[in-house]
């Protein structure tokens, strides 16, 4: 639900959209742990984000004795 509201807030110009690929000192201070990206593929031509390194979330190991 909240991922819905970010959506409509940057539709609606409440929150800002990313328009274009981010530079390298934008990378450096804007991308960090909790920053949300709102982007639209047709708008700003981005169509993934390359350069980050991600990492799967840690999940805790399944009570399943059958793995």
């Amino acid at each position: 639900m909240d991922a819905l509201r970010i959506i409509l807030a940057a539709r609606l110009g409440i929150i800002p959209r990313i328009t274009r690929r981010l530079n390298d000192s934008e990378r450096r201070t804007m991308i960090k742990s909790g920053a949300v990206f709102v982007f639209s593929v047709e708008e700003s031509g981005i169509k993934r984000w390359t350069g980050i390194l991600w990492f799967r979330s840690i999940r805790a190991p399944r009570s399943d004795s059958s793995l």
